[in-house]
């Protein structure tokens, strides 16, 4: 593995991990979820480069050991200008290589939109248990969202996540509690420019364009499941595949069947290449 920084455009400092394989045969970025970071998933990257998958794992501006206020975000277009610039890096040490996107719960909600609005094209994208949905927020907190992030933008907001909800895995759960750079808090202003993130998503999915893999879990007590079938339902692109990992908890990837997502995800990668 090898660590970096990168200096995005309004000067916020990202720190980005390099997972390169001996004979790279495709190109992916990941992208955490809410209150984490990518170390969480050093060993997920490991194993993908050893089927040949060059990773980049970067932590979101204010999460991990990136610069900025811990979860906060004037507006959602900056996580989807970050992942141009982190793709840009991407493709200039990878310019031979198609780039596919995988994102984790707020990830998967920021490279569906950036797959969606940006200008910027991948060849694939794989969303794990994406947030497109609010069930998990108490119900007081969505209607007062808006006014809440115009009058306290920075107030921080517990929402309910729960390390025990994160994966079936004893030792994983036990790493999110530890880990002094996980917090479940999110702002304010984060929180609104999520939900209209995943508002402008549902209403945008006939318009999706690229290849498409939902993984979800049937025990994912975080996320619900209605929204994101919507989503696949709705979605234009004409590869798409919604799998439900049985009883699986909420990050997949790390979660009792792991090995098996694992997996799935590099042979989706591969036969796309």
């Amino acid at each position: 593995m090898e660590e970096t920084t990168l200096m995005t455009r309004d000067g916020t400092e990202l720190f980005i991990r390099f997972f390169d394989p001996e004979e790279p045969r495709a190109s992916l970025i990941l992208v955490h979820g809410t209150g984490e970071h990518g170390g969480m998933y050093e060993e997920a990257c490991l194993a993908l480069s050893e089927r040949g998958i060059a990773v980049l794992a970067y932590d979101c501006r204010g999460a991990g050991r990136s610069a900025g206020r811990r979860m906060y975000i004037s507006r959602w277009e900056e996580y989807r200008s970050d992942l141009a610039e982190v793709m840009f890096l991407q493709k200039r040490r990878y310019f031979h290589l198609p780039v596919f996107l995988l994102g984790f719960s707020m990830g998967g909600t920021v490279v569906l939109d950036f797959a969606l609005g940006s200008r910027e094209k991948s060849a694939g994208v794989i969303a794990s248990s994406p947030g497109l949905g609010t069930d998990n927020v108490p119900p007081f907190l969505v209607m007062v969202s808006s006014l809440i992030s115009k009058l306290f933008p920075a107030l921080r907001i517990d929402i309910g996540l729960k390390s025990d909800y994160v994966s079936r895995e004893e030792q994983v759960v036990r790493r999110y509690d530890e880990d002094p750079l996980c917090d479940g808090r999110v702002t304010a202003r984060w929180g609104s420019e999520m939900i209209k993130a995943q508002k402008r998503l549902l209403a945008g999915a006939p318009d999706f364009p690229t290849p498409l893999l939902i993984a979800y879990g049937s025990g994912d007590k975080m996320v619900p499941l209605e929204p994101i079938s919507l989503f696949y339902e709705k979605a234009a692109s004409d590869d798409k595949t919604l799998k439900v990992y049985p009883d699986a908890y909420h990050n997949l990837i790390n979660d009792s069947c792991g090995d098996e997502v694992r997996r799935d995800y590099a042979r989706w990668i591969l036969e796309r290449v």
